[in-house]
């Protein structure tokens, strides 16, 4: 999953919830949202804003080439 928090800024993230691997399904209101108990993510950080999730979301490393944005 990326995000872009700060106008040309991005982040990469593991797109599956911490709590029981779900896939993140939508991003509204700062947060990355699990369909399955609910559990919500910063975009900033990948920080847990909502349990039931017992971890933040594990970081990717990525790269900004051009208009491109590339796993590191």
């Amino acid at each position: 999953m990326i995000t872009q928090p700060v106008a040309g800024k991005f982040k990469a993230f593991s797109s599956s919830c911490t709590h029981q691997g779900c896939a993140l399904s939508t991003v509204s209101g700062g947060t990355a949202n699990c369909p399955c108990h609910g559990s919500q993510f910063r975009i900033e950080d990948g920080s847990v804003a909502t349990g039931p999730a017992p971890s933040p979301l594990r970081p990717k490393a990525i790269r900004v080439v051009c208009d491109s944005i590339h796993l590191a």
